[in-house]
C-alpha cells in the first residue's frame, strides 16, 4: 500500500534512468501482442476451465495419472485459447491468467515430482501414501526460464531457537 509506494517514490528519485532494458520491452511487447482483439475467448471463461481444471487435478487426493492428464490438459487448453483483448484492462487480465497457467504447471509438475504424501505441504498421493518419509523431507524447486523446466531439490534446514 501506501509504505510501498513511498519506498518506491525513494528508489525512482534515487536511480539514474527509469528506462526498462530494450530487450524487456521487446519481450512484453511480444507477450501483449500475442492476444489478438478478435480473438473469440473471453478471460473471464479462461479463468473459469483454469479455475475448474487445478480443481479436478490437483485438490485434495492426487496420483501420478491424475497430474499428468493434468498437465496435458493445462498445455491443451494453453493451445486452445484465443483470448481478446479488446482494451488495457482485457490486456491486463489476459496477461494475469496466462501468469497463473504458469503458476498451475509449476503446481502439477511439483505435485508429480513429489513422491511421497506430506503433512508439511499439504500434499496427499494415493500411490504415494506413506506420510513424510525421511527421503522426502526436502523443498522441490520447479523454476520455468523461457519454456524450460527444471527441477531441483533441497533439504529441508530447520533451525531451532
Amino acid at each position: 500500500g501506501w509504505k510501498a509506494g513511498g519506498h518506491a517514490a525513494l528508489y525512482a528519485q534515487a536511480v539514474s534512468s527509469l528506462e526498462p532494458p530494450p530487450d524487456q520491452v521487446d519481450q512484453m511487447l511480444r507477450r501483449v501482442k500475442r492476444y489478438d482483439p478478435k480473438g473469440h475467448d473471453q478471460w473471464p471463461d479462461a479463468n473459469l476451465a483454469l479455475q475448474r481444471l487445478m480443481s479436478s487435478y490437483m485438490g485434495d487426493i492426487r496420483s501420478e495419472q491424475g497430474l499428468k492428464i493434468g498437465l496435458y490438459r493445462l498445455q491443451e487448453l494453453i493451445g486452445e485459447w484465443k483470448m481478446a483483448a479488446r482494451h488495457p484492462h482485457e490486456t491486463m487480465r489476459v496477461l494475469e491468467i496466462a501468469n497463473l497457467a504458469t503458476i498451475a504447471k509449476a503446481c502439477l509438475t511439483d505435485a508429480l515430482e513429489r513422491k511421497a504424501s506430506s503433512h508439511y505441504h499439504l500434499h496427499f498421493r494415493v500411490d504415494y501414501p506413506e506420510w513424510d518419509p525421511p527421503e522426502w523431507k526436502k523443498w522441490v524447486l520447479v523454476r520455468q526460464q523461457e519454456d524450460k523446466i527444471s527441477i531441483e531439490h533441497r533439504p529441508i534446514e530447520y533451525k531451532s531457537h
